[in-house]
């Protein structure tokens, strides 16, 4: 999984909840639905199919190609049309096979390493003693008899992908000459956990020809020592990386439950089914695979018929760069009008705990989530009005779903925020312990999980009208998003500045935000220094001021703008050199402020904050190429999405 920022997924991280009654009808078929998912539960039976049947699905591998077949005739037998849409061709196919490693000489020891995918494997079990690799070309020739038959020890540490690079690279004149002078492979030091990606082979006929091996750091250091103090180490490996000749075709699977009234709309459930393969990718994504796969059966099995259609989408590719979702939503983009909602699973196999959706969705979240509240005491739910439209991304990144919000397609994230859900997602990401048994502990999780997406979907297909977008995502502008208090009591509050009106004003704000004219104003978060950014105090209007803390000796009074027109029913943010205020509804700027903006959401606890509270953080959003264009004070280029 590609890692999302906190800024595009601003206001659309939700799990569920409700609290009022539904009607007769749905409380029904919500009812079957939970009584499905609690006396059949099958979605560790699913992800044990897609781990330890197929393993880990690599775009072009064979492992993908079969469990995208397998994941269709499922969707088939469970009553859904269902069928594999081509994304693309992969020039080159890979099938990872077993590996074997231990150090012969001067004792035994088995080795733990990892190749990347797309690297060469040996040439059956090669043993060979080690030498430290030359750090220059020109030392190659020296050394030749020395590398001829050794496993050489390269520098640096291993970041996972493959030493040679991920995309569209080649061999750098170094490798060839190692090759030439006939190393048997490299060795690079890596940290625990072990990650093994990928790296990338353009054709069939520049396949390579050196294995990558990535070693455990301890290991290596104890290794490159023994070597260093001339010591004899002999290493053996077995290595079975193979190459298919390409083409190879790789695909999204779709499936359809077809709505009773409005076939034509979708509330679309998904996750991705490729992985890497170093491990069998059971959290990453298998996890989110099978659970949204429960989910359309446990629909199915309940035998309810929704008013509009429930998609599941298994996307393609997500490793490689978030090609099937793309692919999906520009080759479709009728569908995307019709899309009420999206979501989707990528990450640890926690239990949803808690949603905060937008106010135009509260009361009918409110309703049809309420057989979720005390579903399960293990995993207690809330649901919360969200007031903060979210940020579309101008490029997605992090996971599919942000293509979707790319798009502007209404999106809901499922997350669990509770004691119970502590799974260790970095120690299986992308790494060699990414297996069924990093899941199994957390089955209860998954199928409650499972549940609970089944519940959403037909709650949201069930609806008179598509879920509003009004308010969901910003619209073009530059917006402030500040907040003060503590990790566990924040206060936030978000404006959209006025460019126009008060443009030298907001230029000046913008420098002292983004660091962009000297001097920096703010410190970043990259200091590590304890100290508030600023001090925070109630003015007698009503307003929180902030105070930076580090304020130039002698900076230029911005002039003040008179009989500014700016209005705003929530509030006004202020800004002169010292700082910035804002002043929520009820509550007037400092005559000393200047208003750079209007607040257009905000949270309650501003009277409470006190002056040991700290500036937690200060956003700039730019949407918009107008807004990407607006130019802090003294900054020499464009601006960019900020964070301190």
């Amino acid at each position: 999984m590609f890692r999302l920022t906190r800024a595009a997924a601003l206001g659309l991280v939700f799990a569920l909840s409700g609290i009022a009654a539904a009607a007769p009808q749905e409380d029904a078929n919500i009812a079957k639905i939970i009584e499905a998912g609690n006396t059949d539960p099958q979605v560790m039976n699913l992800l044990d199919v897609l781990t330890n049947r197929f393993g880990g699905r690599y775009t072009g591998s064979d492992a993908y190609l079969n469990a995208s077949d397998w994941a269709v005739w499922q969707f088939e037998q469970w009553g859904l049309k269902a069928w594999k849409e081509e994304v693309g061709h992969m020039p080159v196919g890979f099938n990872r096979g077993p590996w074997f490693g231990k150090m012969t000489k001067p004792f035994e020891k088995t080795l733990i390493f990892a190749t990347p995918t797309m690297t060469a494997g040996t040439k059956g079990a090669q043993t060979g003693r080690v030498v430290i690799a030359p750090e220059k070309l020109e030392d190659v020739a020296e050394m030749k008899d020395l590398i001829k038959g050794a496993w050489l020890l390269w520098p640096g540490k291993s970041e996972g992908f493959a030493r040679d690079g991920r995309r569209d690279t080649a061999m750098s004149l170094l490798v060839l000459a190692c090759v030439e002078a006939g190393a048997l492979g490299t060795i690079q030091s890596a940290p625990e956990p072990l990650q093994a990606m990928n790296g990338s082979v353009a054709s069939w006929d520049d396949l390579p020809v050196l294995p990558d091996i990535k070693l455990t750091e301890v290991q290596y250091n104890e290794i490159k020592t023994l070597a260093e103090n001339g010591e004899s180490v002999e290493l053996r490996f077995d290595i079975r990386n193979h190459f298919k000749m390409g083409p190879v075709p790789y695909h999204n699977v779709v499936a359809v439950l077809e709505g009773r009234e409005k076939p034509d709309e979708y509330v679309v459930v998904g996750g991705h089914l490729d992985s890497y393969d170093v491990g069998t990718g059971a959290c990453d994504n298998g996890n989110g695979a099978t659970s949204a796969m429960e989910a359309v059966r446990l629909l199915s099995k309940a035998g309810v018929k929704p008013r509009r259609s429930v998609m599941i989408v298994l996307f393609a590719a997500e490793e490689m760069g978030l090609w099937g979702s793309t692919h999906i939503v520009e080759k479709h983009p009728e569908w995307n009008e019709k899309i009420s909602l999206v979501t989707a699973r990528d990450g640890s196999p926690h239990a949803i705990t808690g949603a905060s959706v937008p106010q135009s969705w509260y009361q009918d979240f409110e309703r049809f989530t309420a057989p979720l509240k005390n579903l399960n005491s293990r995993f207690p739910f809330t649901l919360q009005k969200n007031e903060f439209p979210g940020v579309r991304p101008d490029t997605p990144g992090g996971t599919d779903i942000t293509v979707y919000m790319k798009a502007g397609v209404p999106t809901l994230l499922s997350a669990g925020r509770n004691p119970l859900n502590d799974h260790n997602y970095r120690h299986a990401w992308h790494t060699l312990y990414d297996t069924y048994d990093n899941v199994s502990p957390y089955s209860e999780h998954l199928q409650h999980t499972a549940i609970c997406q089944a519940v959403i979907a037909y709650g949201v297909a069930e609806l008179p009208n598509l879920l509003s977008r009004d308010g969901l995502y910003l619209g073009d502008g530059l917006y402030a998003d500040i907040t003060f208090g503590t990790l566990e009591s924040p206060v936030r509050a978000m404006a959209r500045l006025d460019t126009d009106g008060a443009s030298t004003q907001a230029a000046h704000f913008l420098a002292a935000v983004e660091g962009k004219a000297e001097p920096r104003w703010y410190r970043t978060n990259a200091d590590a220094d304890p100290t508030p950014l600023a001090t925070i105090k109630t003015s007698r209007r009503g307003a929180l001021e902030a105070l930076l803390r580090e304020v130039p000796e002698q900076s230029t009074a911005l002039p003040k703008i008179a009989n500014s027109k700016l209005k705003s029913k929530k509030g006004l943010l202020g800004f002169m050199p010292e700082g910035f205020a804002v002043a929520l509804a009820g509550a007037r700027l400092p005559e000393k402020y200047t208003p750079i903006g209007s607040v257009i959401a905000a949270t309650e606890g501003f009277e409470k904050l006190k002056p040991t509270d700290a500036l937690r953080s200060l956003r700039i959003y730019r949407v918009g190429d107008k807004a990407r264009a607006f130019k802090a004070a003294g900054a020499d280029k464009d601006g960019g999405e900020t964070e301190m």
